[in-house]
């Protein structure tokens, strides 16, 4: 009786273990963007934008080389939840960027990204009409 109960107790604690790697954990890591669309149409990146993005567990974006991304319109940083990543930036606290209108910055600020699919290998984003496919480098 008393094997029994230690057995099942085992198998009860076996099953509750997880051996799930948390998703924003795949997050930490360099992209390369793949491609990206809107409203269903290809959508190159501009002139200024990453096409190769460093999410640092600190909550910065950087480039490959560890310069932190961002400026006037670009996000600098992100909060990443399992299933959604939040950009921000730091465009405000420049005055000089009161001056500049921001149109189509690939990765907005203030807007709530769905994490659509996220490997080892293979990142998309979604928000709105929409999408950015990366591929992991490192």
């Amino acid at each position: 009786m008393i094997r029994t109960l230690a057995l099942l107790i085992l198998l009860i604690g076996m099953a509750c273990q997880s051996t799930d790697v948390e998703p924003t954990k795949l997050l930490y890591k360099t992209w390369e963007r793949q491609s990206g669309t809107y409203q269903g149409q290809a959508w190159p990146p501009t002139y200024g934008q990453l096409t190769v993005v460093r999410f640092n567990e600190d909550g910065r974006l950087t480039d490959e080389v560890g310069r932190q991304y961002g400026g006037c319109c670009g996000a600098g940083g992100f909060v990443a939840k399992p299933d959604s990543i939040l950009f921000h930036g730091d465009g405000l606290s420049h005055p000089e960027c009161m001056l500049i209108r921001c149109v189509g910055d690939e990765l907005l600020t203030g807007q709530r990204w769905r994490i659509t699919k996220l490997t080892a290998t293979d990142l998309v984003l979604t928000a709105n009409q929409q999408e950015v496919v990366y591929k992991a480098l490192r």
